[in-house]
């Protein structure tokens, strides 16, 4: 019993250093430096459990936590709080934050995919997407199984011609220097795609 007890301490202790601490390198363009921060629900993080963090092109560093989105500038950190309240995230739990063209953030939350114009101050949601996008023109897996494609600047999504995938065996979507969408599975079933770009009009070639 003892044994038992001294090793739930442990994981205790443990649960709770990640929880505590999230480092931040932040990049110092102009110097070529770094510089090394620590962070805690001590200094303005709306929850010391964080799940994604992003530094945008603008130096700013966006921080997803289990309560909230974060925003750190260099001086201030803190809760990002929406101008107009209707215009919200889609939830509270920020599991993945991506940077897409200038000013565009892609925020996956436990309620859906979230297109944030940080300069315009406004959200999109699409509820129904809810899973893994590159930078730039974003491709994203539904939970119906099809990839879908959202391009930069565009408006909507449109669901592209690769064969149904296994949503919940997918573990990454990705695009290599070569133009090649790759999704990995937690099976067999990893496949890749050479993408073709016509105009407005997108196809996946199987590789």
């Amino acid at each position: 019993m003892k044994g038992h007890k001294d090793h739930s301490q442990q994981i205790t202790l443990v649960q709770r250093t990640l929880l505590l601490i999230a480092l931040l390198f932040l990049i110092v363009r102009g110097a070529e430096a770094y510089s090394l921060r620590q962070f805690s629900s001590k200094n303005g993080l709306s929850n010391s459990a964080i799940l994604s963090l992003c530094q945008d092109r603008n130096g700013i560093v966006w921080i997803g936590s289990c309560d909230g989105l974060n925003r750190y500038d260099g001086v201030n950190l803190g809760l990002y709080k929406p101008v107009d309240i209707r215009n919200s995230l889609s939830g509270n739990l920020i599991e993945n934050i991506i940077e897409g063209e200038e000013d565009v953030l892609w925020i996956q939350t436990n309620y859906g995919l979230d297109r944030f114009d940080t300069r315009r101050q406004s959200i999109r949601t699409f509820h129904e997407f809810k899973d893994k996008s590159p930078e730039g023109d974003l491709f994203i897996i539904k939970d119906d199984g099809y990839i879908y494609y959202y391009p930069v600047g565009g408006k909507e999504f449109s669901r592209l011609n690769a064969e149904k995938i296994y949503f919940e065996d997918v573990r990454q979507i990705v695009i290599d220097s070569a133009g090649t969408l790759w999704v990995f599975s937690y099976g067999n079933d990893n496949r890749s795609y050479l993408i073709e770009k016509e105009g407005e009009k997108v196809t996946l070639v199987p590789c």
